[in-house]
């Protein structure tokens, strides 16, 4: 059945995408050195967190705050279990080695930030490191993943940013026989307990390792290697099935509609801004061909790229650059994620010579396209991080740690505005994300008091009251007193109206529709 499927596939590939793939084949030089450069960003952009505590941005405030508390599982991925590499990839260590080094709050997020942007870079480094001298063509896939999807999403912590760093290795250690390994079978398992975004690819690479092991063994799936790695795959993936009905995904079932909804997806000016650019500069490059004229030519192009969003961020003052970077990229992630995993299945179920006529023109093209859509989100990045500086440095203000406070007051956000700047204000307005503004206070204050804690209006904080009642913060580095404080707050908090959202009106429709309406 497998022969027939292997043929079936071969017979539905085209001339285009043999040509396609002529096209970059045997380019390896140039593939290593952008898969360095998207080593040397994610490197970067982890020396970024520690700096500007990004990890603090959206849900990675209350990450930091359930850290801070020692019971991280409890309060945050006990509801996300299926997504659990993350938790054992990341969260893990900033646990272990905040409790060695006694780390204060602010040193948590620190710690969490690095170490969530470090994972990718060494993941990127074990791919790479994989197919560096067999086929470092192949380079050319993780990093159209990087470029064009995984780096518009820097500064929100969202668990699919981890998901193409294990998709890679496992499809790589496809590329080159090596199926039948632990490294495997630990990068696969990785990879479906990170997102359900990523099991459209894992789907396609199990495929993939089953179809090695098939043709390895004789074309015959009576081999021993083949039945333990089928019930090993169909193991996982039953595994992260039984973990969703049974309770393992009340954090990530909620908002499943969001990522279908275009609304959210394409409202992200990071990314068309990215695709944009990229494809102007394949179409210019490829139809005047390798430029002629000075060697800086190409440089300049990527600096102004990566300038681009600075300029217009301070040109355009109503361009936000954080938009997207959660609902958006979450998706376009999960989207590559499946169109380059079935390219890439398709390349291996196809022999392609490699087209010789404009081969150095267009791998060129391909070059320039890329490093452009690298410095494009590059430059996006930064201008995000820009925001999110006068973001915190406005919310400090508000915050303003003490020494002497005995109990911090509770300003909604919109008080909290009176303590800050116009340009911070907009910055404040453009992260977004308000409902973590009470762990983002609370972890500011660091060791000491906060004066106030900011929360927003719009936030039903009645789950946080059931969850901190059952957690011993004695003990812990956060003060008891500030978290008892913050615990009575939740409790108290009237929860906000219902928003009358698009499922809910048709669900109400679809009830009188059926006469059962009250």
């Amino acid at each position: 059945m497998l022969h027939r499927l292997n043929r079936a596939a071969q017979a539905t590939m085209t001339a285009t995408s043999s040509t396609a793939w002529g096209m970059l084949s045997g380019n390896g030089d140039l593939f290593r050195s952008l898969i360095l450069a998207v080593i040397a960003l994610h490197i970067a952009g982890s020396i970024a967190a520690v700096l500007t505590n990004v990890m603090l941005h959206g849900d990675g405030a209350y990450f930091v705050f359930a850290l801070a508390l020692e019971d991280a599982w409890a309060l945050k991925w006990r509801d996300i279990s299926a997504r659990a590499s993350i938790y054992l990839f990341t969260v893990l260590p900033t646990y272990w080695i905040s409790q060695a080094a006694d780390l204060s709050p602010l040193d948590i997020a620190k710690l969490n930030g690095f170490i969530f942007y470090a994972v990718p870079a060494l993941q990127y480094a074990v791919a790479a490191a994989i197919v560096w001298r067999s086929h470092p063509e192949y380079l050319v896939f993780p990093v159209v993943q990087y470029a064009l999807s995984t780096s518009l999403g820097y500064g929100f912590p969202s668990e699919i940013l981890l998901a193409p760093g294990f998709l890679w290795i496992a499809l790589f250690l496809v590329l080159t026989n090596r199926v039948w390994s632990v490294w495997f079978a630990a990068a696969f398992a990785a990879l479906v307990f990170c997102h359900e975004l990523a099991l459209p690819a894992a789907l396609i690479t199990a495929g993939l390792a089953l179809t090695k092991l098939y043709e390895g063994g004789g074309k015959t799936i009576y081999t021993p290697k083949f039945v333990i790695m089928s019930l090993f795959l169909g193991g996982a993936f039953g595994t992260f099935i039984l973990i969703q009905v049974f309770g393992g995904a009340a954090g990530s079932s909620s908002n499943i509609i969001y990522v279908f909804d275009p609304r959210r997806v394409l409202n992200n000016p990071s990314m068309w801004l990215v695709f944009a650019l990229t494809a102007a500069t394949a179409l210019t490059v490829h139809r005047i061909g390798r430029p002629a004229g000075p060697r800086w030519v190409v440089p300049v192009l990527i600096i102004a790229a990566a300038l681009l969003p600075l300029v217009l961020q301070s040109t355009a003052t109503t361009l936000d650059f954080e938009q997207g970077r959660y609902d958006s990229t979450r998706t376009v992630v999960g989207g590559f994620m499946f169109l380059l995993t079935a390219v890439f299945a398709a390349s291996l179920l196809h022999s392609a010579e490699p087209a010789s006529r404009s081969f150095h023109t267009n791998r060129f093209t391909v070059f320039c396209a890329l490093a452009v859509a690298l410095a494009v989100t590059t430059g996006s990045a930064a201008a995000f991080l820009r925001d999110w500086s006068y973001a915190q440095r406005g919310l400090a203000k508000a915050v303003t740690p003490s020494e002497t406070a005995n109990t911090p007051i509770f300003i909604p956000y919109q008080q909290a505005r009176a303590f800050m700047t116009a340009r911070e204000r907009r910055a404040m307005d453009r992260i977004d994300f308000h409902w973590a503004l009470p762990y983002r206070s609370i972890v500011l204050a660091d060791t000491k008091l906060p004066s106030r804690i900011v929360y927003s209006e719009h936030t039903d904080y009645q789950g946080a009251c059931r969850e901190l009642a059952s957690v011993n913060v004695t003990g812990t580095v956060l003060s008891p007193a500030i978290v008892e404080s913050y615990r009575q707050f939740t409790c108290a908090h009237p929860s906000p109206p219902p928003v009358d959202t698009i499922s809910r009106r048709f669900l109400r429709w679809l009830r009188e529709m059926l006469g059962l309406s009250q």
